[in-house]
C-alpha cells in the first residue's frame, strides 16, 4: 500500500520499464500510455518472457518465443530481440535505455549495448 501511495504503484514481475508499468496501471486502456492494443500486448509479452529467454536453446524455439511479435515492424522486432539478449546478459549495457534509443532510431545502439568485453 505504501508504494502505491508514494510511487503510484509497485513494480511487478512484468513491470520492467515505464511503458509496462503504465500498461499495468491502466489495464484495458493502452491508449493512456500512448500505445495501441497490439503494441501493449507485445511489450507485456516481451516483459513476461524476458526471464525465460535464457532457457531457450534451439533456434526454432527462439523464433516461437517471438511469434506474437509478427505483426510488428521488422525494426521493432529486432529491438525487442536485442533487448531480450541484453536482459538475459548476452549483451552489456543499459538495456532499457538502449531499447528506447532503438525505438527512436529503429536500430539497436551497439555502441551502448554491445557484446560483453572479453576477459583476459
Amino acid at each position: 500500500m505504501l508504494c502505491s501511495v508514494l510511487f503510484g504503484g509497485c513494480a511487478t514481475a512484468t513491470c520492467i520499464d515505464s511503458e509496462t508499468c503504465c500498461i499495468e496501471a491502466h489495464p484495458g486502456n493502452p491508449a493512456a500510455c500512448g500505445l495501441t492494443a497490439g503494441e501493449a500486448a507485445a511489450l507485456m509479452g516481451a516483459a513476461a518472457g524476458a526471464g525465460t529467454a535464457a532457457a531457450v536453446t534451439s533456434s526454432q524455439a527462439k523464433e516461437d518465443e517471438f511469434a506474437h511479435n509478427a505483426h510488428l515492424p521488422e525494426w521493432k522486432q529486432r529491438c525487442i530481440r536485442a533487448w531480450n539478449d541484453c536482459a538475459d546478459g548476452r549483451l552489456d549495457g543499459p538495456c532499457t535505455a538502449c531499447l528506447r534509443r532503438c525505438e527512436g532510431q529503429h536500430e539497436w545502439p551497439a555502441d551502448m549495448c554491445g557484446p560483453k568485453p572479453r576477459k583476459r
